[in-house]
């Protein structure tokens, strides 16, 4: 796979790690399988990961994380390569699912408050030096095989799920994360993740706007030069 086509070091980038056929716009899609979508081969289990510090401002990562044994060593690199308040996507299996465990290649579990440890003042923050503000978390519904379960045709007629969550299993099949990057910018002078993605959208669409203009003007004057050859 050709990686050359991706600059690692221009500007804040946005991944999809383990991305396999799932792509989104902007997006640079991360996967160990050799796909027509993946734009850049990488196992998670290696370490660390081919971008620099603080480059990254967003990073999805949907069915991935369960299948490595590395979880807490990949979150530490992830937190190295995101700017300050970078966003992360990340949607895995629920552990009271039993699709969870089903599946012979998970090595990790979670719950809707697993993320919560690397949050400052919890209990257990010493775990690890990553430090997260977490900015919503959801159980959900969503079947990534074609495995057919009663439970899967189930659970829709199911009432007041979320009240009985706290006593049944099955009821849901994924959670889903959204968590922001706290850390210091230690550059001086520099802006925040979030000022320099408005920035970048800013210089594009200037940059757009100037190169549109400049088509008008160069268009205007060949014709211009035609009418007066006339």
């Amino acid at each position: 796979m050709d990686t050359n086509k991706i600059n690692l070091d221009v500007g804040l980038l946005r991944l999809n790690l383990g991305s396999g056929r799932t792509t989104y716009p902007g997006f640079i899609n991360l996967d160990f399988a050799n796909l027509p979508e993946t734009e850049l081969r990488w196992n998670l289990e290696k370490l660390p990961l081919p971008f620099k510090d603080n480059s990254v401002s967003e990073i999805i990562c949907e069915h991935a994380l369960e299948h490595l044994s590395n979880f807490t060593e990949l979150l530490e690199d992830l937190y190295r390569i995101t700017a300050p308040r970078g966003r992360w996507y990340f949607v895995v299996p629920y552990y009271k699912y039993e699709g969870t465990f089903r599946d012979p290649t998970h090595k990790c579990f979670f719950s809707e408050n697993t993320f919560d440890y690397f949050t400052e003042g919890n209990t257990f923050d010493y775990y690890s030096s990553v430090r997260l503000k977490v900015l919503k978390k959801k159980l959900r519904n969503s079947s990534k095989t074609n495995i057919r379960t009663s439970i899967k045709k189930l659970r829709k007629y199911v009432p007041f799920k979320s009240f009985l969550n706290n006593f049944l299993w099955n009821l849901y099949s994924e959670v889903y994360f959204e968590l922001e990057v706290v850390k210091e910018d230690t550059a001086k002078n520099d802006k925040t993740a979030e000022e320099k993605i408005t920035t970048e959208k800013e210089i594009t669409k200037d940059r757009d706007k100037v190169i549109n203009e400049w088509r008008g003007i160069k268009k205007m004057k060949a014709r211009n030069e035609k009418a007066g050859r006339r």
